[in-house]
């Protein structure tokens, strides 16, 4: 089984994009890790550690006044009673500093701390990465009530003293035990569909005419009824969002969806795509991404 508790901690998978300035709100960059704060962007860079290219994510505040954070909520809680668990990671800096916080707590589903169950420690970062890591032991918490939906457990990376400063962190491992072993390197494919529990952004594949993300039939003039399955199966039911997406037989019209009805499960979705008049009622159709546009549906089952 896999020895990393945390998804992405080699920050390779981005569905979202590579660029993010969070606006004192949560906001996911590299897929599972969100970060908060104006005057903050989080982005995807490559850096080279001991010989090879790793991806790794960073955060830099032009804002001296915050305390600019990226951070990861491992689903459940439950795992985590009684347990000593080690977290690891590679951290630098432009400038070197002395207050990198590293937090790890247990929460329950309405978010909170569950006492006995939450540690913190600071350390410093150098201008190249070094590695650090640490241990904490979690008390017995079998007794509360475990697992309920939306429990989890998070842990946190934050500039803790209030300066404008950049960190870049890559590998990041969090496992059971005492002892930090060697980074867990997992494909591409394998670290997609991990991610991909909790969120999907299905895009069309190919550029020109957009390829075909689902196929259906015409209701009316105006609407169209298609149907998705989630692979893998989503951690909850997933909001829907969309963009310069088309209705099209293939032959006759392209119809840019103005709202895309949603009704989903954790394992499949049915799509009801509105569109301006064009076509026939039982007339097969596809939704595809409108020509030459970066088109998409994406489905967020996130923590």
């Amino acid at each position: 089984g896999r020895k990393n508790l945390i998804i992405n901690g080699g920050f390779d998978v981005w569905q979202r994009g590579t660029s993010f300035t969070p606006a004192n709100s949560n906001k996911y960059s590299a897929d599972r890790w969100f970060g908060y704060y104006a005057g903050t962007t989080i982005s995807q860079v490559t850096e080279v550690y001991a010989g090879t290219k790793i991806k790794a994510l960073k955060v830099n505040s032009t804002n001296a006044s915050l305390f600019p954070w990226i951070s990861q909520k491992i689903e459940g809680n439950s795992w985590a009673s009684n347990k000593t668990v080690t977290v690891s990671f590679l951290v630098k800096g432009t400038v070197g500093f002395s207050d990198l916080k590293v937090s790890y707590d247990v929460r329950n589903g309405s978010g909170t701390q569950i006492a006995g169950a939450a540690f913190t420690t600071t350390t410093p970062v150098t201008t190249s990465f070094v590695r650090h890591s640490f241990t904490a032991t979690i008390a017995d918490i079998s007794a509360l009530t475990l697992d309920d939906v939306g429990s989890n457990v998070g842990i946190v990376f934050n500039k803790n003293a209030v300066a404008a400063a950049d960190f870049t962190i890559a590998n990041v491992q969090l496992e059971l035990g005492s002892v930090a072993t060697d980074f867990e390197h997992r494909s591409y494919g394998e670290e997609l569909a991990l991610c991909q529990r909790y969120y999907n952004k299905v895009v069309s594949g190919r550029a020109g005419t957009g390829g075909i993300i689902s196929s259906g039939f015409q209701i009316h003039t105006t609407s169209a009824a298609m149907g998705f399955n989630h692979n893998p199966p989503m951690r909850g039911v997933p909001s829907v969002t969309f963009s310069s997406l088309v209705v099209s037989d293939s032959t006759v019209f392209d119809a840019a969806v103005t709202v895309l009805n949603a009704s989903s499960t954790t394992h499949c979705a049915y799509l009801a795509p509105v569109f301006g008049a064009a076509g026939a009622a039982r007339r097969p159709v596809n939704l595809r991404a409108a020509s030459n546009s970066s088109g998409y549906i994406a489905f967020d089952a996130e923590l």
